[in-house]
């Protein structure tokens, strides 16, 4: 089975202050299997079918939908 070693999947960049900031590119494929935490406090447990959590990065019917599963730096790096 090929697979992609994520954790060699890093952008390096100069942040604001001039330093040179890297982080890894690849989204966080489990967020779907975290609880949601609302601005006051409250959690909302979502539930998606396995199906949807298995295909949700490589399936073609979902490339025109959001990107999840990335943090701040993440977003900055896409972005450059």
């Amino acid at each position: 089975m090929k697979e992609i070693n994520a954790s060699i999947l890093n952008y390096q960049f100069f942040n604001s202050a001039g330093a040179i900031t890297k982080t890894n590119i690849y989204p966080d494929t489990m967020s779907f299997e975290r609880p949601f935490i609302k601005a006051n406090g409250d959690s909302i447990l979502f539930w998606y079918s396995s199906s949807l959590v298995k295909r949700y990065f490589w399936h073609p019917h979902y490339d025109d939908y959001p990107v999840v599963g990335i943090n701040y730096s993440q977003a900055i790096a896409f972005c450059h």
